[in-house]
């Protein structure tokens, strides 16, 4: 396995109609995932997007995260997952810096793009994951995916850059880690060679970390996806709600923070 795509199609031929999300109880199968990351993967190729190309990311925990994440390094384009948490002056940095040619962004975080967009030349488009209408000059990423469109044939390997992680900022300017693809599945081996941590395709895994951090993205989501196990998203962590998910799906891997297992 050469790319994070991959680990998305893998699962999918091998799970199909199983779960791969439960969300506001809603379920969503591998097969409908995986055709939701082929459609989104059209429609950012419809916009442009190719090899190396940054697709930044200001979203939280829902399925069309998912969705954007796979799509774009599916295209062999690097996804640029942000803290949704971040201020205007701090998104307008990494954007520059990561010379972001595709924004996607929430509804609830739209605002935060809108105010840098004219101060980032590299912005060509701005993608809203919400129901439509949305402003002018963005597009509808809900409208975007019913309207098909073809995948082009990239080849993406171990060595091609996957993901720009930005460092948080206490310190200094925040900074993108550039991880490989081979990066990240390397990750993924270590972790299921620890006996504790390995997973299988029958567990049911709560999704309640922030996807946009690399602990959320890689050690949970990828790493559900490596085995085809099933995940609970939780777009804000609130105790009782999460415990009470716990009991409704019967979750068997709870992955977490202190602050997490303390309110627990």
């Amino acid at each position: 396995m050469g790319s994070l795509h991959e680990l998305v199609l893998g699962a999918a031929e091998r799970r199909g109609e199983e779960p791969a999300l439960h969300v506001h109880g809603r379920r969503i199968p591998y097969a409908e995932l995986a055709e939701r990351v082929r459609r989104t993967a059209a429609s950012l190729h419809g916009l442009g997007v190719e090899r190396e190309d940054r697709v930044a990311m200001l979203v939280g925990n829902v399925p069309e995260f998912l969705y954007a994440l796979y799509g774009t390094v599916a295209l062999g384009a690097v996804a640029a997952p942000l803290n949704v948490m971040l201020t205007p002056e701090e998104v307008g940095y990494i954007l520059a810096d990561a010379e972001a040619k595709v924004v996607v962004a929430e509804t609830d975080f739209l605002p935060t793009v809108l105010a840098v967009r004219d101060r980032v030349a590299s912005i060509e488009h701005i993608v809203v994951v919400g129901p439509p209408p949305v402003p002018r000059k963005t597009r509808s990423l809900e409208e975007m995916i019913t309207r098909g469109g073809e995948v082009p044939d990239v080849v993406v390997g171990e060595d091609d850059l996957a993901v720009l992680a930005y460092t948080s900022g206490t310190t200094a300017e925040p900074r993108g880690a550039m991880l490989t693809h081979g990066n990240l599945l390397s990750n993924l081996d270590q972790l299921g060679a620890v006996p504790a941590l390995a997973e299988a395709a029958s567990d049911v895994i709560l999704l309640a970390l922030p996807l946009f951090h690399l602990y959320g993205l890689n050690a949970v989501l990828n790493f559900m996806l490596r085995v085809g196990a099933t995940g609970v998203l939780v777009e804000r962590f609130d105790p009782v709600e999460t415990l009470q998910l716990v009991e409704r799906y019967r979750v068997t891997v709870l992955c977490g923070v202190p602050p997490m297992f303390r309110a627990w």
